[in-house]
């Protein structure tokens, strides 16, 4: 009967995945999907893998997810399809691995299938499954996940093995994604709620601690070691968002607060929440946070003894810790920062609910049926929920119409949604979203910059350079040194654009645009021999960039060079089969030849 439960129950768990996911798969890439697929040339090769452990991706370290990219797109390049199956593949057997987890600690099928049933359709979720990018991210906490279900195995049997597997798959996992390295206190937090009767003494947990418990922290130090020391790899910015790390810590409270509202009522939804930074202790809503987290806690410390309460409070809390901005993060609130701590979310509500189920009442059975009536609701509520988010990220247009809409104060927002715009052509209407975003945040360098290349496009050069000039004042970024170069080159003053990509190269050594858009320049003022230096250099760097080729071919083919100008010509027509300029160029250049 055990077995058999177990098959109908990662049945079901997998079902309720693919129900609440099956609509994914006409999305289009959005977002970061740009930069971490479409425009990244590291993922183009394998041969590149050393290079994933030596430098950063954006300001993370996580090589094995970027050997991770590079695997999907050596067999799938730029179609979607397989991108959103890896998602929905991982999500699926995380969800699996919840029902397992939570069933090897508390031995209760019925509790384990409806937390893995809430978690697997939890509409929060829908930042880390539906956005492909996020969807990467689950190799890193598939990984931990697995490493703990094995420790929890060693705990039971006491098999070596399980613990060498588990050491293993956690160095997989932080090599994956940061936040694994919160294992080892989940790992605390499951030996203190669990197996407490096996210490009888001060010495014997400090004897079990290092022996089974210090690898892991060895790891987990490991890991930070290598990131912050020997690669100087800090984070993605530099400031703390509230200005300090007081008021930043401050403002937590209140995004610790708001998380528990999300997953409670998942119906406000978007990529940017707005949350008002903290200016003292002395905040209403901060006291008011506060003291209802002292209440959670006190609450749960209270009730050590119930595993079932005590755990899923604190797992919540602990794999939460990584996103609290201790060290400075891009946002205060993101909902894709909820995929782990949910888990101790599922359990908690799955838990409430069957003890309501238990009660022993005058009309136990319709209270029962009105248990399982209201379990069937919620997760129908749940998985519709999802399936309408997922229209959200069907393109770019759609996300950030939607995400403008729901949080208008968001420069981030506005700038995405100017971005877009831009891509379309509709220069006005970027021109708009950017000015907003700049006024939001007059920080954002980002928008700054992107306000300088509308600029330009509407005729505006010398509010352009000014806008491009102000965005390097807040931060120095290879992109904004390229965008300003291309302002310069449009200019016809060309030393000034030589200058300027050659400090984006010096910033970023493998952006090959900046390479392709200085191959441009030298061949304008007639210097082919570094032209065609460059133009390689960027080929070299990213197969697969059509645009490098296409110039290339241009020069070879001005250089008489006529065979290997068509070959060019044919590479950037294969990689980028809608654009009517290449295919043109390859039907004139075949028209041409005698």
């Amino acid at each position: 009967m055990s077995i058999k439960f177990n098959y109908i129950a990662i049945s079901l768990v997998v079902l309720v995945s693919l129900i609440s996911y099956i609509n994914i798969f006409k999305n289009e890439f959005v977002w970061d999907d740009h930069v971490f697929i479409l425009e990244n040339p590291d993922i183009r090769s394998l041969s590149n893998t050393p290079l994933f452990f030596a430098k950063d991706a954006e300001g993370l370290y996580r090589p094995l997810r970027t050997l991770h990219y590079t695997l999907i797109y050596s067999f799938a390049g730029k179609n979607e399809f397989w991108y959103h199956f890896n998602s929905l593949f991982f999500h699926a057997i995380i969800s699996i691995l919840v029902f397992l987890i939570i069933n090897g600690i508390l031995n209760n099928k019925s509790i384990s299938l409806v937390s893995a049933l809430i978690f697997a359709s939890h509409p929060i979720h829908t930042e880390r499954v539906t956005n492909i990018t996020g969807g990467f991210d689950l190799l890193g906490i598939f990984f931990m996940l697995l490493s703990f279900y094995f420790y929890i195995k060693f705990s039971k049997y006491n098999n070596k093995k399980h613990l060498l597997f588990s050491l293993l798959l956690f160095l997989i996992a932080v090599l994956s994604s940061e936040e694994a390295v919160t294992l080892p206190l989940l790992i605390v937090l499951y030996e203190f709620c669990f197996n407490k009767e096996k210490f009888n003494d001060l010495s014997s947990i400090k004897r079990h601690i290092i022996k089974n418990n210090l690898p892991y922290f060895a790891i987990a130090l490991f890991y930070i070691a290598i990131r912050f020391f020997a690669l100087g790899i800090r984070g993605r910015i530099e400031n703390y968002l509230a200005g300090s790390f007081y008021l930043t810590m401050l403002t937590m409270l209140k995004a610790y607060i708001y998380y528990i509202y999300l997953l409670i009522f998942p119906v406000n939804l978007t990529v940017y929440h707005e949350i008002k930074a903290a200016a003292s202790l002395l905040d209403f809503k901060v006291i008011i946070s506060a003291l209802i987290l002292l209440s959670i806690i006190f609450f749960a410390v209270k009730n050590h003894k119930n595993k079932a309460l005590f755990f899923p409070v604190f797992w919540f809390f602990i794999a939460l810790a990584p996103f609290s901005n201790i060290l400075p993060l891009q946002t205060f609130i993101a909902e894709r920062y909820l995929y782990v701590p949910s888990i101790g979310f599922s359990l908690l509500v799955s838990y409430f609910l069957f003890q309501i189920y238990s009660f022993n009442l005058k009309n136990k059975k319709i209270l029962q049926y009105s248990v399982i009536a209201f379990i069937v609701i919620l997760l129908g509520f749940y998985a519709a929920r999802t399936i309408d988010r997922n229209n959200d990220w069907k393109d770019d247009l759609t996300l950030w119409s939607e995400t403008v809409e729901a949080s208008p104060g968001s420069s981030r927002a506005h700038d995405n949604l100017g971005f877009t715009y831009e891509r379309m052509g509709k220069v006005k209407e970027a021109l708009q979203e950017f000015e907003k975003a700049v006024k939001l945040q007059p920080n954002n360098f980002d928008a700054m910059a992107n306000l300088g290349v509308a600029y330009a496009k509407s005729g505006m050069h010398n509010e352009s350079l000014a806008a491009l000039k102000k965005s390097i004042e807040i931060k120095k970024y290879h992109k904004t040194y390229d965008k300003l170069g291309l302002i310069y080159a449009e200019l016809n003053q060309d030393e000034e654009a030589i200058e300027h990509f050659k400090e984006a190269i010096n910033l970023a050594p493998r952006y090959a645009k900046a390479y392709n858009d200085l191959g441009t320049i030298y061949g304008k003022t007639g210097n082919f021999e570094l032209a065609l230096e460059n133009f390689n250099k960027a080929i070299q760097i990213d197969k697969d960039y059509a645009d490098a080729h296409y110039n290339l071919g241009i020069l070879l083919d001005f250089l008489g060079e006529k065979e290997k100008a068509m070959e060019e010509f044919r590479v950037a027509a294969r990689l980028e089969p809608e654009n009517d300029v290449y295919a043109k160029k390859v039907d004139y250049t075949k028209n041409k030849r005698p």
